[in-house]
């Protein structure tokens, strides 16, 4: 039996699946309905324990974010079993029209803002952090990859002072978010503290957006109150590039799937141009 397979079984009285939303690398998700609700579960794939995450802090920062109301309302977990279910969200993926293009970045800029200032759970670890520290560990046996060696030492460089670090989602990208007359964030699994430029610059890497968005983003950001800091935005979205690298050399190196799978020659040539 399946783990897949183990789960559905062991919530058959309160678990009807749907339909299938995404098949990735660490885990499954599926639209279902629990104990009569329509709801979203996710199924970490069992290889994925590997990978170092910690459940517990990523439900205990959705929990702390409930009262802001951009985060779905977690229905039911359980870290051993490796699932997660959380309340359904009537929306769409976010797409940048001429016509709402400023108005929903701003929408947008606004909303990371209220998620940087609010006081991160004590006592919770840094996933972000010791994702990093597990890659770089893991992936000792690259010792002469160029990419790894530039993409750790830009991190260094840009993480050597944590003094102005907020809490941070740590993987924003367009298909973590869903927009009706609110945006909410999705996937908080890498949740914790971090530079606050690091979520602009992956959101800005996402959308692929240009100055003058930014523009916008940076006004919702911070209410016109401060200046941007395009180098230091610059840095941290290279950065967001070698990271994708880290995590697909990772999931191919723990997991049965495959570099071709992954496309990591492909990412190798977009990093070249940064070494």
């Amino acid at each position: 039996m399946s783990n897949l397979e183990r789960i559905f079984n062991a919530y058959k009285k309160e678990l009807v699946i749907l339909e299938t939303i995404k098949t990735g690398p660490v885990s499954d998700i599926f639209l279902c309905k629990y104990k009569e609700k329509k709801a979203v579960i996710r199924i970490d794939k069992t290889w994925s324990v590997q990978m170092k995450f910690d459940r517990s802090t990523e439900v205990e920062i959705i929990n702390k974010l409930q009262p802001i109301k951009f985060t779905p309302k977690i229905l039911h977990h359980d870290v051993e079993k490796k699932i997660l279910i959380w309340e359904y969200i009537e929306g769409k993926e976010v797409f940048l029209k001429s016509e709402n293009k400023k108005n929903l970045l701003e929408l947008l800029g606004q909303t990371i803002k209220k998620l940087h200032i609010t006081e991160v759970p004590k006592n919770t670890k840094n996933i972000f952090l010791n994702s990093i520290e597990f890659y770089k560990t893991n992936l000792l046996k690259y010792s002469n990859n160029k990419f790894l060696d530039r993409g750790f030492s830009i991190f260094d460089r840009l993480s050597d002072n944590s003094n102005g670090y907020v809490l941070s989602h740590n993987d924003l990208n367009k298909s973590n978010i869903i927009l009706n007359q609110n945006l909410y964030f999705l996937d908080w699994e890498y949740a914790g503290p971090n530079d606050p430029y690091f979520d602009l610059a992956s959101i800005s890497m996402s959308l692929e957006l240009n100055d003058d968005d930014i523009n916008y983003l940076w006004k919702g950001y911070s209410g016109n109150k401060s200046l941007l800091d395009r180098e230091k935005l610059q840095n941290w979205s290279i950065f967001s590039i070698f990271l994708d690298y880290m995590w697909r050399l990772t999931v191919a190196d723990l997991s049965k799937i495959t570099n071709k799978e992954l496309q990591i020659s492909a990412l190798e040539n977009k990093l070249a141009n940064f070494l």
